[in-house]
């Protein structure tokens, strides 16, 4: 996860206080949350073509290829990752997990 990124939910879930090991579960569950919201964003984004790729690359289960995928063929990803990071931490603050 994106240094920046994993700081923002530090900074807005106020996990400065606990414990790493509580930080990092916390922000791991979060992550996975956030990556399966943008993918089904850019799944809906992308011509259909290039979903099959995107598909073939993500069951590779490389972080690095997707990633690579994303930057390459989603030219809005920083705003995708953003609005899906906003909406992920809102929700896991409103349900007080």
């Amino acid at each position: 996860m994106d240094e920046t990124l994993r700081q923002a939910i530090i900074q807005e879930l106020n996990l400065t206080g606990v414990s790493e090991d509580v930080a990092n579960d916390v922000i791991t569950r979060i992550g996975g949350l956030i990556m399966q919201d943008v993918v089904e964003q850019v799944t809906d984004v992308l011509p259909d073509e290039k979903v099959i790729i995107f598909e073939e690359v993500l069951e590779t289960y490389d972080n690095e290829k997707v990633t690579q995928f994303l930057v390459d063929e989603v030219p809005n990803l920083d705003e995708i990752v953003q609005a899906s990071s906003k909406k992920i931490v809102g929700m896991y603050k409103e349900v007080g997990a």
